[in-house]
């Protein structure tokens, strides 16, 4: 088991999109699964009259932002008055198999409408547990 924290921000992209200092390393001694988790708060910017609606997922890499299945949707419809730091908790959780050595898990997001500058990543923790098989 390994856990991983930080507060740093980081703004959302359009493509999924890497929170700066969200990921956790495990070393295991076998191959198996692994199962992490990983909760967070976001900043997102809200304007009255536009939607804004993105993704949060564990992957592999810092590009990944996961499937269908694992994904963590958010979403702050139109008709919600102007806020230019709505907070927004989100929780993700994705399996993984693994061989024995070292892996790396990110915490990524991505923006699917509404984007803008001051959509952030802004604290997060991550766990990662190790099954073997």
């Amino acid at each position: 088991m390994n856990i991983s924290s930080t507060g740093s921000t980081t703004t959302i992209g359009t493509a999924c999109t890497n929170y700066a200092g969200g990921l956790v390393s495990i070393t295991v001694p076998s191959n198996g699964y692994v199962f992490v988790q990983a909760q967070l708060w976001m900043l997102i910017s809200h304007t009255a009259g536009t939607d804004d609606s993105g993704f949060v997922g564990i992957g592999s890499t810092p590009t990944d932002c996961g499937s269908p299945y694992n994904l963590w949707p958010f979403f702050i419809p139109a008709a919600d008055v102007t806020n230019p730091a709505q907070r927004v908790p989100a929780f993700a959780q994705r399996a993984f198999v693994v061989a024995a050595g070292t892996s790396t898990f990110y915490l990524n997001a991505y923006m699917q409408v509404g984007q803008d500058a001051a959509d952030r990543l802004w604290f997060a923790n991550m766990v990662v547990m190790f099954y073997p098989s």
